[in-house]
């Protein structure tokens, strides 16, 4: 990893930036940052974590980068101070594929239901004991999880994201890429131009692509890959439910994982289909799996099926998603 000692983020209470400066100042880099819509829960994570708010640069600071999210532009007030002082500029993603080309990285893609997996493969590893960094890109709504975490072990599991082309820099070790739709056509004009972006992103990885079995658009990319897993039904890595009732699944792994019955606190189809992949990927790096990978500790991410009101026969949801097909 490129030694980092002083850091501004542009947009730093953005879910893809907090995470990273989570990551970076765990690491020992002094961050600053600036959010013109900082929320409460942010705002406390990054002052618990010694990150320091700004609404401008210091003048005697000398920054190793300025670092900004896709959502800012180049006449942001702050973007266009940066230019005039000739720091150095560098979009998120970029910054982050920077950061951990010296790591194994596994790399969580697809069109939705990134976070959600990246959050299960991350306690499924942490139950393991295994020593790794990660970049979660949402606040879990476990409170003693952090979105992002610096270590010295070689590996880091981070999400990839694909809707701004920063994909692009990424070499991952593994690549777990979880569903797929044509999104973005703002950036993608047509099917074929993102389903390139991700073929190139497979032939990239080092060690290993996992594929949903029953996605056909996705497994016709595979003919020139090496190394590949498939989850899901008719997978190399499947699980089938046994009990499903309310907000949790008790379901059986099968093919190439070790049999064992595991719990999962949440329910929902996708959420079983999530979490069949996150067990995919911490199996691809540890071939091992714990009896209680997520039962225990697993709570899902904010904004992801919050119960606003249960009563009755009334429940009422907020869920935030992107994509027609969520």
């Amino acid at each position: 990893m490129r030694d980092f000692n002083n850091v501004f983020m542009i947009g730093v209470g953005g879910m893809g930036m907090t995470p990273l400066a989570v990551y970076l100042a765990e690491s020992g880099c002094h961050v600053e940052g600036y959010d013109d819509d900082l929320s409460e829960a942010v705002g406390n994570l990054l002052k618990k974590k010694g990150i320091v708010l700004r609404t401008e640069f210091q003048s005697e600071t000398c920054y190793d980068a300025v670092i900004y999210s896709s959502a800012i532009h180049e006449n942001h007030f702050l973007y266009k101070k940066a230019f005039e002082r000739e720091l150095r500029l560098v979009r998120r993603g970029h910054f982050l594929a920077e950061l951990v080309k010296d790591k194994k990285l596994l790399a969580v893609v697809g069109s939705h239901g990134k976070t959600t997996t990246t959050n299960m493969l991350v306690h499924a590893l942490k139950a393991q004991g295994f020593n790794f960094g990660y970049l979660i890109g949402g606040l879990p709504k476990n409170e003693s999880l952090y979105p992002g975490h610096f270590s010295q072990g070689e590996w880091v599991v981070s999400e990839v994201d694909e809707s701004d082309g920063t994909i692009d820099a990424f070499s991952p070790a593994i690549t777990l890429c979880v569903n797929f739709d044509w999104d973005h056509p703002d950036r993608y004009k047509t099917k074929e131009s993102i389903l390139e972006t991700f073929r190139n992103l497979f032939l990239r990885t080092e060690e290993r692509v996992i594929l949903p079995a029953n996605c056909p658009t996705l497994m016709g990319l595979s003919k020139d890959l090496k190394k590949i897993f498939t989850f899901g039904e008719k997978g190399d890595f499947s699980a089938k439910i046994q009990q499903q009732a309310g907000d949790e699944i008790i379901f059986e792994t099968q093919g190439n994982f070790p049999q064992k019955t595991l719990k999962l606190p949440v329910g929902g189809e996708f959420n079983f289909k999530n979490a069949v992949a996150a067990l995919t990927g911490a199996y691809a790096i540890t071939n091992h799996l714990t009896e209680d990978c997520l039962g225990s500790s697993f709570r899902g991410i904010r904004r992801r099926q919050d119960i606003l009101l249960k009563s009755g026969h009334l429940t009422v949801m907020a869920d935030y998603a992107h994509h027609p097909t969520e």
